[in-house]
C-alpha cells in the first residue's frame, strides 16, 4: 500500500479516510477530480438542485407487502 494524498479535508486520522488498495488509488483520484469538476459546474448544480427540489423526499413505490 502507498499513501495517497487527497484534497478533501481529513477527519479520520493518519489515513484521511482513504485506506484503499494501491490498485484503486488511480481510479479514486480520477473520481475525486470528476467530483470537484462537477461541484464547480453551474449546470450540474442547477440540475442537482432541481432533482433535490422535485424528487428527494417523495414517497417511494416500494412498500412492505404483507401476506
Amino acid at each position: 500500500m502507498t499513501q495517497a494524498t487527497t484534497r478533501l479535508s481529513s477527519r479520520f486520522g493518519d489515513f484521511g479516510g482513504m485506506f484503499i488498495p494501491e490498485v484503486l488509488v488511480a481510479a479514486h483520484n480520477e473520481l475525486e477530480e470528476a467530483y470537484h469538476a462537477a461541484l464547480a459546474d453551474p449546470e450540474f448544480g442547477e440540475e442537482l438542485a432541481t432533482l433535490q427540489r422535485h424528487y428527494v423526499g417523495r414517497p417511494t413505490p416500494l412498500y412492505f407487502a404483507e401476506r
